[in-house]
């Protein structure tokens, strides 16, 4: 019994919750027609850092997210939303010709480090991990469909910044199909 208590304890640290997302306006109904959706990112509002050293890190690094960084963390994300959302909404970064738009607006970016891949004792090691607001809206009528918030999600600690950026953006897509179906 004792072994059984235990086991379920680890399963549950380890276990991915809802609470990361929050409805803000509209319903998740949206997403299960079968529509198709332009998916963009917002970054102009999003705050860098670099284990949550947000102001040090924008004053010694580049703030700009390079274009292969973006189009990678996009692919992913719609490899991912795609997969879990089969019978429902589908996204694409590159047909503009589409009924619906999804807006990822991001409001926190820290691009983790690689020392978990390297140290496993590194304590302050782990992918990255995002935070902001997905609104989903009707493109003819520019009207929101749905406004979700998400907190924290994290990906994977790689070896490149690229690596960890794009694992975050692809967590953030199985957890957002999840969600949704």
């Amino acid at each position: 019994m004792l072994l059984y208590g235990l086991l379920l304890l680890v399963i549950g640290a380890f276990a991915q919750s809802d609470d990361d997302f929050s409805i803000k306006e509209g319903d998740l109904l949206c997403f299960k027609k079968d529509v198709n959706a332009l998916v963009v990112v917002d970054l102009s509002g999003t705050q860098y850092g670099k284990e949550n050293i947000h102001e040090e890190y924008r004053q010694t690094e580049r703030v700009v997210l390079p274009q292969k960084i973006l189009d990678r963390a996009l692919s992913d994300f719609c490899v991912q939303f795609n997969y879990q959302n089969k019978n429902g909404l589908q996204v694409d970064s590159e047909n503009p010709d589409v009924a619906y738009r999804m807006e990822i607006h991001l409001l926190q970016l820290n691009q983790g480090n690689a020392g978990g891949v390297l140290n496993i004792d590194d304590k302050t090691s782990g992918g990255a991990k995002i935070s902001g607001m997905i609104n989903l809206k009707e493109i003819s009528s520019n009207n929101n469909l749905c406004v979700l918030e998400f907190h924290e999600i994290s990906g994977e600690s790689k070896l490149s910044k690229k690596a960890r950026i794009a694992s975050a953006f692809e967590e953030l897509g199985f957890r957002l199909g999840k969600l949704v179906k």
